[in-house]
């Protein structure tokens, strides 16, 4: 389990209580809006947002006909609603939504103050993907501290929101201190839930990652065999795509500890169990080749690597697009492999392609385009040259 999947779970879990919280509240029969609330968690949970808003605003446009602009219920369904068009990439709409959510909330803080600390946390998710660092920083901030006067210090909750901040720091390079939060939320987690629960193996791999980043990769291993024990301890539908993820990690640690052997031994195991489980055409997989082709970097095998790092960009742009940003990483790489062998006619297409395929990402940035959740643990195990 990587960080994605932790804020994924913490929101589509808050999105869940407001629903069933609305739909399933007294023993009256469903009004208009509760039962078009029950069909949108429906749509939700197929990912057909488009029309999960569609029957969210006609949910919401009842609600406040029935109850009012200013009722708890509203600021639910506004929430959902925002869900909704933060996952089809309308940030500008979900914001709005949220603001209105949050201002009920404010109103209610006493009473409420767990949906007002979720109502911050949405806010704070919604910037952050936004890359509007110092909007998200206060509101995450914010956040934990509602969700500690209210829970106490050492709720897995604020476990989760110290995860949250710990993530905001590592994308602005502050790798230390969000290493610190980890390992509080590790300690919270490690006291509440006990040494063998999931939620544990998923900070340890975000821990992992942060030490990895600063350069202790004996650390990071470590970490990733505490995870790897937990998952493989579970039953397999729990951990299909967590212990091909966790080997790719000790791949990429045992790589940069200089033991190219053992690297190849967790990435082929990750390989095999990737194409078990996604299929051979599935993003997961090309980067468990990059890894495997800098292996074979290491030893001189430039043709090797070319060949699997040719696979990894082939896959990539028939799941990605050929304009992705992983398609770019992947063309730098050959690139690299290029010059490497001497071959630099070859390597200066590549180079421009690469270029060009990043300029047009910064670009689109100033657009509204599709996203997922904010992705913490999606630091790549990226073996650095030498």
């Amino acid at each position: 389990m990587n960080m994605r999947i932790i804020l994924r779970t913490t929101i589509l879990t808050i999105f869940y209580f407001c629903f069933w919280g609305i739909v399933n509240a007294g023993d009256t029969p469903p009004s208009e809006w509760k039962v078009l609330s029950r069909e949108a968690i429906r749509l939700h949970e197929q990912r057909e947002f488009r029309q999960a808003a569609v029957l969210s605003q006609r949910a919401l446009e009842a609600a406040e006909k029935n109850l009012g602009t200013e009722h708890p219920d509203v600021a639910s369904l506004l929430d959902n609603l925002a869900q909704h068009h933060f996952m089809l990439g309308d940030h500008r709409s979900a914001e709005t939504l949220y603001l209105r959510a949050l201002a009920i909330r404010e109103k209610e803080s006493e009473s409420t103050p767990l949906a007002l600390a979720n109502a911050l946390n949405n806010l704070a998710v919604l910037y952050f993907q936004q890359k509007e660092y110092a909007k998200a920083a206060p509101l995450y901030e914010r956040a934990l501290k509602t969700k500690m006067e209210a829970l106490g210090p050492e709720h897995p909750s604020v476990a989760t929101n110290l995860n949250n901040i710990a993530e905001l720091l590592r994308v602005q390079g502050y790798h230390a201190k969000a290493a610190s939060l980890q390992q509080r939320a590790l300690a919270i987690k490690e006291k509440t839930l006990g040494p063998n629960h999931p939620d544990l193996a998923a900070n340890l791999d975000i821990l992992a990652r942060l030490q990895y980043l600063q350069g202790d990769y004996a650390q990071a291993a470590a970490l990733l065999e505490r995870a790897l024990h937990i998952w493989e301890a579970l039953p397999p539908e729990q951990h299909a795509s967590k212990i091909p993820d966790i080997l790719t990690g000790l791949a990429a640690c045992s790589l940069s500890l200089g033991d190219p052997d053992t690297a190849e031994r967790h990435i082929r195991k990750a390989l095999h169990l990737q194409q078990n489980t996604f299929g051979a055409l599935q993003p997961e997989i090309s980067r468990s080749l990059h890894i495997l082709a800098s292996i074979h970097a290491r030893r001189g095998e430039y043709a090797e690597a070319e060949r699997l790092v040719t696979q990894a960009l082939s896959i990539q742009e028939t799941a990605l697009g050929p304009n992705h940003p992983s398609v770019a990483k992947s063309l730098t790489k050959l690139a690299q492999l290029q010059r490497a062998q001497g071959a630099y006619a070859k390597a200066v297409p590549l180079v421009i392609r690469a270029r060009a395929i990043g300029r047009m990402h910064v670009a689109s940035q100033q657009t509204i385009a599709p996203v997922s959740y904010a992705d913490p643990a999606e630091t790549p195990w990226e073996i650095l040259p030498q």
